[in-house]
């Protein structure tokens, strides 16, 4: 390194240069956080709390180490253009005497990963527990200030942090939930009550369902559901273009295009908020508005908090797993063809066609020499398939390695990306489905294998291994049948309703009705034959409730079980959906046939007045299924967030909300309050129940609630 790279650094630094001149840079330091100079920058003076990890990119010890440090020196060369680039731990009292003058603050984080692959370098960015924070934007009015936590003490980064929370401004943000439940877990501030003001939440809400034109390289145009990044955000609501993104190595020193990116991130903020805000109000959307954004901290929580996590059972779980699939491809190789090609080697979950040079060791040229061609790998398409070609070893024997291949798949790597300290932390996505439904990722809890059949594995579930700890309980309730009942209070259909009262007096539930119908006989609850029919009913309620003819629902029957029913039955079953429940019929063609001309053709509204956007059928009209399932999906996220809203006006102690999937409510707590929790529970998703569908359908029987050791369990 050059002596004027040295000099600069050491004048940041505080120290006399190596010519005896004293620094004169501006060394002022917050009391709170008076840091000796003499240890390195970026070592905190005072201890970290032990669940605070050191940051990867740190060195130690001398100046002339911490000088040669690339990304120090790329930061000193930086300086003159970014002026608010805070990398030293003096530049910090300038950034809180900014916070005490403005009257809010946007925010925003940049994280990475350091593994070498780039696919897994992205994961653990992402990953709560793995994902390292580089930066952290704050901006108001004109100013952004980028604090570079990689050459800043943990102290110092915290004291701002801290400083923020005790100063009660609103903070505008995009994607709170990624952004505020990090800060939490790395520097132990909590700004998760604060008054949060999410871009994203807004656009997600005023934008629900609605398409835009997009254009192919060969000129075409093809309709595509609107994003909810910043950037298209920022461009489609305010006019603003900023760069869509970086390489975002943000583990390398920064450069004048990621600064700038990190700066646009949170410039625009503020501006944003206040235009869709302004949009929302217009369009009634605040009611739903203001009961979103009041569950919206159960969430961060949940981020912050993760689930607990066996990680013993889940080690063993996927043990048995791998050597299951060892089983299983062993029994492949026993059956498989000899490959056609000198150097060539089968490969398992290569789809490619045969016809392709690159799927010449594909599965399907593989079951082709075998004798038994297939045009996909599908499930649907394999079990079909096997029972075409009764007793074909190597595609019954392909069929079991593919299924738990692809669970081994889902469920390879938890503890590696997404696991500490006894806890699991999946990605919380919030509000992020056309219905408003919420979702998780890394893992996708709403999406776990409930029952394995595999050797050691039998009636098992990696939901086994979402364990309460020592002391604890989980608490899980889900409503029963509830698109039915929001669709039976929606159509108004008596006979449906009438079911539902029924069942709650211990008679027969809507599936068997419409099981009797299809048989043409009454039936027995609790008989062999009633359940073989009630199957079949539920098959048929939840198939044709959205208005799928007998075609689609044919298709829909093959697809889920491989049982190619023929014409006959699939219009019996449609009539017998039909006769169980006319009003409901009635109500599916003068509600879902739209020509599109009328104003509110192309959305449904929901309980809470959210419009969601129905998509375009191929004559231009708005999508028959679509509108059909709009308010009834809709309604199923209104009622789950309307039944939050209640827990947090009347809170139990000690009670946390872990997870919700679909129309499920999962707690955590301590042993000897569960039976309360379960009471507490169930009360305010009944209360949900009544407000939005009324009385007659918040039958006692309308949510279910279990306590166990396990969310399996």
């Amino acid at each position: 390194m050059t002596d004027s790279i040295l000099d600069k650094a050491l004048e940041f630094l505080g120290r006399p240069s190596e010519s005896g001149a004293e620094a004169d840079g501006d060394n002022t330091v917050n009391n709170a956080i008076v840091h000796n100079n003499k240890r390195n920058v970026v070592d905190s003076a005072v201890e970290a709390p032990p669940t605070i990890k050191k940051n990867p990119l740190r060195v130690t010890n001398n100046y002339e180490q911490l000088a040669e440090n690339a990304l120090l020196q790329a930061n000193l060369e930086l300086a003159s253009d970014f002026p608010e680039l805070i990398f030293q731990d003096g530049g910090v009292a300038r950034v809180i005497e900014w916070l005490e003058s403005v009257d809010g603050v946007a925010l925003d984080i940049e994280t990475y990963g350091t593994a070498k692959r780039k696919e897994n370098r992205s994961k653990e960015a992402l990953s709560l527990v793995r994902g390292n924070i580089r930066l952290v934007q704050l901006s108001a009015g004109s100013t952004s200030y980028m604090l570079d936590a990689a050459l800043l003490s943990t102290e110092a980064v915290r004291t701002v942090l801290d400083r923020l929370a005790k100063l009660g401004r609103p903070l505008y943000l995009h994607n709170a939930i990624f952004d505020l439940p990090r800060l939490l877990h790395r520097y132990g501030v909590d700004l998760i009550d604060e008054d949060i003001r999410d871009t994203m939440i807004l656009s997600r809400l005023l934008r629900a369902g609605q398409w835009d034109q997009e254009t192919k390289e060969d000129g075409s145009v093809y309709p595509s559901p609107k994003r909810h990044g910043i950037a298209e955000v920022l461009f489609r609501e305010i006019g603003i273009k900023i760069p869509k993104d970086t390489d975002h190595r943000w583990e390398k020193p920064l450069t004048t295009d990621r600064l700038r990116y990190a700066s646009d991130d949170v410039a625009h903020l503020e501006s944003l908020y206040h235009d869709l805000l302004a949009k929302v109000k217009k369009d009634g959307l605040l009611p739903a508005y203001k009961v979103i954004r009041s569950v919206y901290p159960i969430y961060m929580r949940q981020q912050a908090r993760g689930v607990p996590f066996d990680a013993g059972l889940y080690n063993e779980m996927y043990g048995k797993l791998e050597e299951a699939l060892e089983v299983l491809e062993s029994r492949l190789r026993e059956h498989v063809p000899e490959h056609p090609d000198e150097d060539g080697e089968w490969v398992w979950r290569n789809y490619n066609k045969p016809e392709n040079k690159c799927g010449r060791n594909g599965i399907l040229r593989a079951l082709a020499l075998a004798g038994t061609p297939l045009p996909n790998t599908q499930k649907n398409t394999r079990l079909v398939y096997i029972r075409k070609y009764e007793g074909a070893p190597f595609l019954t024997a392909l069929d079991q390695y593919l299924k738990y291949a692809d669970l081994a798949g889902n469920t390879r790597g938890w503890l590696d990306l997404y696991y500490e300290g006894g806890r699991l932390y999946p990605n919380v996505q919030f509000f992020s489905q056309v219905t408003g439904r919420s979702a998780y990722q890394g893992p996708p809890l709403q999406n776990f294998m409930k029952d394995i059949d595999l050797p050691g594995l039998e009636k098992k579930s990696f939901r086994d291994c979402i364990r309460a700890p020592e002391g604890h309980q989980i608490v899980k309730a889900d409503y029963s049948a509830q698109e039915l009942r929001i669709l039976a209070h929606v159509t108004g259909d008596e006979r449906l309703i009438g079911a539902f009262l029924a069942q709650a007096q211990g008679g027969k539930d809507p599936h068997l009705l419409v099981g009797e119908k299809i048989a043409g006989k009454e039936l027995e609850k609790g008989t062999e034959e009633g359940k073989a029919f009630r199957k079949a009913g539920k098959r048929v309620n939840y198939g044709f409730s959205y208005g799928a003819g007998w075609k689609t629902y044919r298709d829909s029957v093959y697809k889920d079980t491989a049982e190619l029913i023929s014409e006959k039955q699939a219009k019996q079953e449609k009539w017998a959906f039909e006769e169980a429940w006319p009003e409901v019929h009635t109500w599916q063609q003068a509600f879902g046939d739209r020509a599109g001309h009328e104003p509110e053709a192309w959305y449904t509204t929901s309980f809470l007045g959210r419009r969601r956007y129905v998509g375009r059928s191929k004559d231009g009209r708005p999508n028959y299924c679509d509108r059909l399932n709009g308010p009834i999906q809709q309604g199923g996220a209104d009622q789950l967030y309307m039944a939050l809203s209640k827990m947090l006006d009347d809170p139990l102690p000690g009670v946390h909300v872990i997870i919700t999937t679909h129309d499920e409510i999962v707690l955590e707590c301590p042993r000897e309050i569960a039976d309360e929790a379960k009471g507490w529970l169930v009360h305010h998703m009944g209360e949900a129940i009544r407000e939005t569908i009324g009385e007659e359908l918040a039958t006692k029987d309308c949510a279910e609630v279990t306590v166990g050791s396990s969310w399996g369990n």
